[in-house]
């Protein structure tokens, strides 16, 4: 059973002209309650609350061109999968079996981004169209980061806490429409690694040392690419 809750606030103040800030805050609250029909391993009970500040500003840089600026506070609570299989001396085969349910810690992610956005309309040349644009540099830190490893069994493995991650990266995107075509084009540069000196299981890794990888802040963390581009052209009948 999950209940979530939560209260929020958020206001736009106009500083000077072209000059807007926001500011936001939320409190959430969550019970997740797991109840074992077939026994006591999966009985837990779980509360996580947090409040989250944020706050930005934009500036008006000319007609088409917006600048701003933003840090942002966020929390993510376990979910019950994760919750379920989170004991090193019971792994499972996610999502296939849930085994038992030690306590995780939420993810408390704060971050920051600076960047433009702007576009331009043709219908000011007189053509059916337009283009809009848009490039950001953001950086951001999760605490007790949640993970997938690998367990003592060949197939399976349990969430746990990594400590903290950071990502660092920026993106660029543009997109338009002339008639009857749309395009986009995007590029994002991500640098994911991990902050903290976790312990992770790795039995058949050629680096472990008695079954254990020892993780070093700086360390990049695997399934997240450096880079990504993404393109793509659509046509209107």
């Amino acid at each position: 059973q999950n209940i979530y809750a939560a209260a929020f606030f958020t206001d736009t103040v106009n500083l000077v002209e072209g000059l807007d800030l926001t500011v936001s805050g939320r409190f959430n609250w969550a019970n997740i309650n797991l109840g074992d029909n077939l026994g006591t391993s999966l009985n837990g009970d779980h509360y996580f609350r947090r409040f989250n500040p944020a706050a930005g500003l934009t500036y008006q840089l000319a007609d088409n061109i917006t600048t701003y600026g933003s840090y942002s506070e966020a929390n993510r609570v376990p979910t019950a999968v994760e919750l379920s299989c989170a004991d090193p001396a019971e792994p499972c085969r996610v999502p296939n079996a849930f085994l038992a349910d030690p306590p995780l810690e939420q993810v408390v992610n704060r971050s920051v981004e600076v960047g433009a956005r702007g576009g331009f309309d043709f219908a000011a040349l007189g053509q059916n169209g337009k283009i809009d644009w848009n490039v950001a540099g953001f950086g951001s830190k999760n605490w007790d980061d949640i993970i997938f490893v690998s367990g003592s069994l060949v197939g399976t493995g349990y969430f746990k806490n990594a400590g903290m991650t950071r990502r660092i990266g920026a993106e660029a995107g543009v997109n338009g429409i002339l008639g009857p075509f749309s395009w986009y084009l995007s590029y994002s540069f991500v640098e994911a690694t991990f902050q903290s000196n976790p312990q992770l299981p790795g039995q058949n890794h050629p680096d472990a040392v008695g079954g254990s990888i020892q993780v070093s802040p700086g360390d990049r963390i695997p399934g997240i690419p450096l880079h990504t581009g993404k393109v793509g052209v659509g046509y209107n009948t």
